[in-house]
């Protein structure tokens, strides 16, 4: 959806909307004033314990990455099945991943230091692209594509205390469930409350981008 005159308009050209997509999260981040903590320099020592993300039913706290890629196998069906995990082999680091086209991608998700802000961000494209918490880079991608190969459609649930899924065993086998995410996101300004919905037609099959006034995301 494009905000850029006084109604908004679905995008239906690819490239128009990614960079309407880009153009719009550089106006988000000139007009976004935040207030937060300074950034730990020590990213990798707190980050995977803190975080809204830690809340999420597509977040998991302890997994490797072929137990990863085994539940999004074994539990998705079709393009866009993720989740995401903190990263085994690089502290601070954590992992989106996801299915596209028959093929498992593991995208590092990467905290970077805003040194304008003195705040972390994180991003998985070298920091084109930040976002202020993990929670809002998963909403912006499931209704931008980005440099993924596909927008994220469904993430697997964890539903039992079960923690090892690459067991075959019949009574495990309930234990994850995949989940279609919802495309009608909220982006909430923490300075004023103001909100501002856009969503993507189920079923549609053209590309959105979306706008707010002050959300949480801000793409370079």
């Amino acid at each position: 959806m494009d905000f850029t005159g006084k109604q908004g308009r679905i995008v239906e050209d690819p490239v128009e909307a990614n960079e309407i997509a880009l153009a719009e999260g550089y106006m988000w981040k000139r007009r976004h004033k935040i207030s937060r903590r300074p950034v730990n320099p020590k990213l990798g020592e707190n980050h995977v314990d803190i975080g809204v993300h830690t809340m999420q039913p597509w977040f998991h706290t302890n997994l490797s990455r072929d137990q990863a890629s085994t539940l999004v196998t074994r539990y998705g069906d079709g393009d866009g099945v993720f989740l995401v995990r903190p990263s085994r082999t690089s502290e601070g680091t954590f992992v989106l991943t996801y299915r596209c086209q028959g093929k498992l991608v593991h995208q590092p998700i990467v905290p970077m230091t805003d040194r304008e802000r003195n705040i972390t961000i994180f991003t998985l494209d070298n920091g084109q692209t930040k976002f202020y918490d993990i929670l809002q880079l998963v909403e912006f991608y499931t209704v931008n594509v980005g440099p993924l190969m596909c927008r994220l459609t469904h993430y697997i649930q964890e539903h039992s205390n079960i923690r090892n899924p690459s067991l075959p065993s019949p009574s495990n086998a309930p234990e994850y469930v995949s989940v279609a995410v919802n495309t009608d996101i909220t982006f909430h300004s923490p300075e004023n409350g103001n909100l501002q919905e856009s969503s993507s037609p189920s079923g549609s099959s053209k590309t959105t981008s979306i706008r707010s006034q002050s959300p949480r995301c801000s793409p370079n």
